[in-house]
């Protein structure tokens, strides 16, 4: 299971969230959304497996909520997903 391990807001607008590697896995979703139940300005960044950072930008409200899943490709091609993370909360610059 993947956990976001550091969400922040270093300049104007912008989120960048970083996690820990899982070798497990084929890569990994990473989601930012303006509510806690991700349902208004949703935004998702698809990852390899080498990465482990993401920037969000043009980010418009002040507070926003990020999550991480793993998923794994079967023989088909197909992605097989994790379960999501627990949510952080982050406070943008503006």
């Amino acid at each position: 299971m993947l956990f976001v391990k550091k969400a922040k807001s270093t300049k104007k607008k912008t989120v960048t969230v970083s996690w820990k590697t899982n070798w497990n896995v084929d890569g990994q979703e990473v989601q930012l959304a303006y509510n806690k139940s991700f349902t208004k300005g949703t935004m998702a960044r698809m990852s390899d497996l080498f990465a482990n950072s993401s920037t969000f930008t043009n980010v418009k409200k002040k507070k926003v909520y990020v999550r991480i899943r793993g998923f794994v490709r079967d023989e088909n091609g197909n992605m097989i997903y994790g379960n999501w993370s627990e949510v952080k909360k982050v406070k943008v610059k503006k």
